[in-house]
């Protein structure tokens, strides 16, 4: 480890997440009620929505104050951190872009890892367990997956006939 970085202890995930307390509470009300369109329009092929960066530093954020409830004994903030990264994986299930849906899958994994982790820790109950199930059946992934490989094969076919047809260059039609 190189001298200039700092070793980065409990405490300093403490601090993070302490701060971020008020932060993540309004995060997990908004998670609650899921926005399952991201406002792209489809037909247009307009620039989709560039709001992946900040899905993944949520995800982030959800696994590390999961990880600090885990590590305090507080199985139950631990698993409401838990269900509201449930509730952003689900967000945006109506995208239909490739990117969007990975973004989703990645997610889902992360979420996984903590899930594990919270399976395996003190004190979580049946009760708690069975609602995280719950959460987790109502993921809906691949059949998502699948309908966005779809749409991008057909939004290949109409770039290529614009191409073709002398309306715009592959670098235009392509966005």
């Amino acid at each position: 480890v190189p001298s200039s970085v700092a070793p980065y202890e409990w405490e300093d995930l403490a601090a993070e997440v302490t701060a971020m307390e008020t932060t993540l509470d309004e995060i997990h009300a908004l998670l609650a009620v899921p926005d399952r369109d991201t406002g792209w329009d489809y037909q247009q092929r307009t620039p989709m929505p560039k709001c992946f960066v900040e899905k993944r530093h949520l995800a982030q954020w959800l696994a590390a104050a999961n990880t600090h409830a885990l590590h305090e004994r507080r199985p139950a903030r631990a698993v409401a951190h838990l269900t509201a990264f449930c509730d952003l994986v689900a967000w945006h299930d109506e995208d239909f872009s490739i990117v969007g849906q990975m973004i989703r899958v990645a997610m889902g994994g992360m979420a996984l890892h903590s899930t594990w982790s919270t399976m395996q820790a003190p004190g979580v109950t049946e009760a708690q367990l069975a609602s995280l199930q719950a959460h987790w059946e109502r993921l809906i992934l691949q059949p998502r997956f699948a309908r966005a490989l779809e749409f991008e094969r057909a939004g290949i076919g109409q770039i290529i006939t614009q191409v073709r047809s002398g309306k715009e260059s592959f670098a235009t039609a392509s966005g």
